[in-house]
């Protein structure tokens, strides 16, 4: 046998043959790890540096996200969630690809697409508009003051 022969372990102990895939097994998970935190990015996850766990909001700052707003037929714009359920996509995974978004608003037509998949009862949405909401601190407590930029819009 290559490596030589198999030596039975005594009751309750590992083998050298088991013993050493999982050494090898953490050298190489290690090595991972220390690679993905000196030049990863947050998308080789898990063996990313984390860098969203790494920053902290300036207490007098603003905190921003990405919302979906949906015009139905009617003509009337309506905040819609950006979760999996409502538009097979959640907010978090639509932050990362929000360049994407941004360069080819036609790509906002998915998320229509896929609101009538899940939710066929629902009216057709006649456009979509991808929309970053700042909210305005001040010593860590919202101002009142939201900013709402529209960064793409997808019509019918």
């Amino acid at each position: 046998m290559p490596g030589g022969p198999v030596v039975p372990a005594a009751e309750g102990r590992l083998s050298l043959t088991a013993v050493s895939w999982r050494v090898a097994l953490t050298a190489v998970g290690a090595l991972l790890l220390t690679a993905g935190t000196l030049w990863g990015q947050d998308d080789a996850w898990p063996f990313g540096p984390f860098r969203m766990y790494a920053t902290s909001t300036d207490p007098s700052g603003v905190v921003t996200v990405l919302t979906l707003e949906r015009q139905t037929a009617d003509g009337t714009w309506a905040e819609t969630p950006l979760t999996a359920e409502n538009v097979g996509m959640n907010r978090a995974e639509a932050e990362g690809q929000q360049p994407r978004l941004v360069a080819d608003p036609a790509l906002l037509a998915r998320f229509a697409d896929a609101h009538a998949r899940l939710h066929p009862a629902d009216p057709a949405w006649a456009a979509v508009r991808l929309v970053r909401v700042a909210t305005v601190l001040q010593d860590r407590r919202p101002t009142g003051e939201v900013r709402r930029e529209v960064l793409a819009t997808w019509e019918r």
